[in-house]
């Protein structure tokens, strides 16, 4: 095997153990502890005692923890990190789309001139642009802070960004992205 495929399947087993990780957290039973309330005086607290309903069939992924975790990594990034973002967010890539990410990180280093630049991405907002079974696109607002020639000269402007996401398998990967 390459060591393109080995990175994918591990890319693969890894999102597939977060998303078994974020659902076994979403669906953590909250009870409240039973108090007594004998040593403070307290009444005692009430527990309900109706049964946890779980939900039949399979458990909706949805793709906004996917693209949240795109634009944020891919988003910062600077030429001391020698564009680590793009390593970074493959994983979270369709495997066409792996190929484009990693031209990104090419071009970019060929066009280099020698001066810092940097960039932090910060998310403001997000709305769901279209969602079907297949395809999900998600229309960000982020903030970032650009710095140039050095980390003190730095800029902050608001810029978004539209991310495509088609589903694979029982999850969701990044298939497109576009800065507006």
């Amino acid at each position: 095997m390459t060591r393109k495929q080995w990175a994918e399947i591990v890319g693969a087993i890894v999102i597939i153990l977060g998303l078994i990780l974020l659902v076994w957290w979403l669906l953590q039973d909250d009870t409240v502890e039973q108090h007594d309330g004998a040593e403070d005086g307290l009444p005692a607290d009430i527990v309900s005692e109706e049964p946890v309903v779980i939900p039949d069939g399979p458990v909706e992924i949805s793709p906004l923890p996917i693209a949240r975790t795109f634009v944020e990594r891919f988003g910062s990034y600077s030429t001391e990190s020698d564009y680590q973002n793009v390593e970074d967010v493959l994983t979270l890539a369709t495997i066409g789309f792996q190929d484009d990410l990693e031209q990104i990180a090419v071009d970019a280093r060929r066009s280099e001139n020698g001066l810092y630049y940097g960039v932090s991405t910060q998310i403001l907002t997000v709305s769901t642009e279209s969602e079907s079974d297949t395809v999900a696109t998600l229309l960000f607002t982020t903030q970032r802070k650009e710095s140039t020639g050095s980390p003190g000269n730095t800029s902050i402007r608001n810029q978004d960004i539209l991310v495509t996401l088609e589903r694979v398998g029982d999850g969701w990967l990044v298939s497109d992205f576009e800065w507006l």
